[in-house]
């Protein structure tokens, strides 16, 4: 294995290869490292702070006690750690909000993630920590960085062209202050200043000052000898605060655990060789010797609890409501978005230049909203897809899909069952209509909630009485309902005698920039507001009223992404 894939830390006293003896703190703020060779580092580490507790996003959301946990458990490592909790757990959120309690330290930060979550980590980043932070999303390895930007984000995907890169430039700016204003003069961009560097990426993060790095899924550099592994690690060796994210570092042997480890703490884990031969179990398969899981996992979690942390959702349960929603954002593929501008469009001019009565004019809205919503749920389904392959990977538990259109779950059903047979797995991608003879719906409840089946598609409004799932606590609504009611509803299938979790987690797909984003950010408000007001009472919901503001928030603001 070439070097170059290996992030190797050596002593500034001797230069032989450090290697971890014994850590202990000093105080708040030191921690000693002895290394084999005998010599003492001395590290800095951030001061903890209490003021989480007193952070809201944007909805007026707090962080839980298990998630402030989370943060302080990051600030004890220094910002370099693996947090592993469970699917669905608010990673993300553990990993933003220190960069509002420690800007001076970890700003600029730096979010490396899968291409199709950019725009969710963009939407988390305004929701939990503000406009102030706001990054520069870049789209392709042609794009400028521009300077004194407080973050970036990158997917993982393009970081090899990135690395690999002739055209790398850095927009040229000149800053003049005075007392009243800071302008910036803007230039045309200027080429890297590599010096003597030969890494263009490494250089690229000297450059911009990068101090934190938020690695989302780090299972995907299981590879050690991957171009996208050694990008990964062209960028972190020259950051001192890098975060790692996954609810499954391991997927297939605990072999692909080293990379993380080794980008992280190179000083526990200087070799791959060595981490072979102390942890990871071996077998011979009558062909070769084949890596197996771990060797000793309780000795591994001693070994690592200075760094690695993860939580289940059993184990945070008691501090979670009774209903957890997540909100998951993706971007319309350009096809798509082609066809719901032009049909926004119509909805436009009929809702400021229509005629007819009032009546007559409302129908006309409603069914021009129907239509794109119908042609959002159809952008959703990759990224649904996407989701639940992980989840699969990530989880045992079951899953239940509601979507509203006939042909959206049609469409959604084939892509899942293609997934599970190309998987393996053994079993169908079950589906519960519209329409359905009572026998006929007994079986496919009885097979998803006692069978080996773990997924199910669902009509919302079909599903939304007379059905127990309380085999299940987690659902994704890849539709949302004009009348949020039939959306709690089916949420309440689960919260049944006997259900397997004490909660219910569900996941609400939306495309930005359409009817969805300016729905879900009506209701939402309304929601938050209720439940200040209504003291833990049923909301209920005018579904008139809804309609009659999303169309004027629709009218006035629903074509900003297009320059209308």
């Amino acid at each position: 294995m070439p070097t170059s894939s290996i992030i190797h830390v050596k002593c500034p006293r001797c230069g032989k290869l450090a290697r971890e003896l014994r850590s202990r703190r000093i105080g708040e703020l030191l921690k000693l490292t002895t290394y084999e060779c005998g010599h003492i580092h001395v590290e800095k580490i951030i001061k903890e702070t209490d003021i989480y507790k007193t952070f809201s996003s944007a909805m007026g959301h707090r962080a839980y006690p298990f998630q402030v946990e989370g943060m302080h458990f990051l600030e004890r490592a220094n910002f370099r750690a693996l947090l592993a909790d469970e699917m669905g757990l608010g990673k993300t959120i553990q990993a933003l909000l220190p960069i509002r309690a420690h800007t001076s330290e970890l700003v600029p930060y730096l979010i490396l993630c899968k291409s199709g979550l950019k725009v969710q980590m963009f939407k988390m980043v305004l929701e939990w920590i503000g406009e102030e932070f706001i990054p520069q999303v870049i789209e392709s390895a042609g794009n400028y960085f521009m300077p004194n930007a407080k973050g970036y984000i990158i997917s993982l995907d393009l970081l090899r062209r990135i690395k690999n890169g002739s055209s790398l430039s850095i927009k040229n700016t000149e800053r003049l202050s005075n007392d009243i204003v800071d302008m910036e003069i803007i230039g045309p961009p200027q080429p890297l200043k590599l010096c003597r560097e030969t890494d263009k990426l490494s250089a690229l993060i000297k450059q911009l000052g990068i101090k934190y790095v938020i690695l989302d899924e780090c299972q995907l550099i299981k590879n050690s000898e991957s171009q996208r592994t050694s990008a990964v690690r062209s960028i972190c060796k020259e950051v001192e605060h890098v975060v790692a994210l996954s609810g499954t570092p391991i997927k297939n042997n605990a072999g692909e655990y080293f990379p993380v480890l080794n980008l992280l703490k190179p000083e526990k884990f200087p070799r791959r060789s060595n981490f072979d031969y102390q942890w990871v179990q071996s077998y011979w398969d009558g062909y070769k010797y084949v890596a197996g899981g771990l060797r000793d996992s309780e000795r591994f979690k001693e070994f690592t609890k200075d760094f690695i942390i993860r939580r289940t959702r059993n184990e945070v349960m008691p501090e979670l409501p009774n209903i957890t929603r997540n909100f998951q954002f993706m971007e319309m593929g350009a096809a798509v978005e082609e066809l719901y501008a032009a049909k926004y469009k119509e909805f436009q001019d009929e809702y400021f230049y229509g005629e007819g009565s009032a009546f007559e004019k409302a129908s006309n809205l409603l069914s021009y909203i129907s239509e794109m919503r119908h042609i959002t749920g159809m952008a959703k389904i990759e990224s649904c897809l996407d989701f639940v392959t992980d989840f699969m990977l990530e989880t045992d538990r079951k899953l239940v899909i509601f979507c509203h259109h006939i042909d959206v779950a049609t469409s959604l059903q084939i892509k899942i069952q293609q997934m599970l047979e190309d998987g393996g797995y053994g079993y169908d991608c079950l589906r519960l209509e519209g329409g359905m003879d009572s026998s006929r719906r007994d079986v496919v409840v009885t097979s998803f909630t006692t069978g080996v089946n773990r997924i199910l598609i669902a009509s919302t409004l079909a599903s939304g009485e007379g059905l127990n799932l309380q085999a299940c606590a987690d659902c994704i609504m890849l539709e949302r309902q004009w009348n949020p009611a039939n959306e709690e509803q089916a949420e309440c299938r689960f919260i049944r005698p006997g259900q397997v979790a004490k909660g219910v987690f569900a996941t609400y797909f939306i495309a930005i920039g359409t009817v969805d984003e300016f729905f879900t950010e009506l209701v939402e408000k309304k929601r938050e507001i209720m439940k200040q007001t209504l003291d833990g009472e049923i909301v209920k919901w005018n579904e008139t009223s809804l309609m009659k503001e999303l169309a004027e928030v629709l009218a006035l603001k629903g074509g900003r992404k297009w320059g209308w």
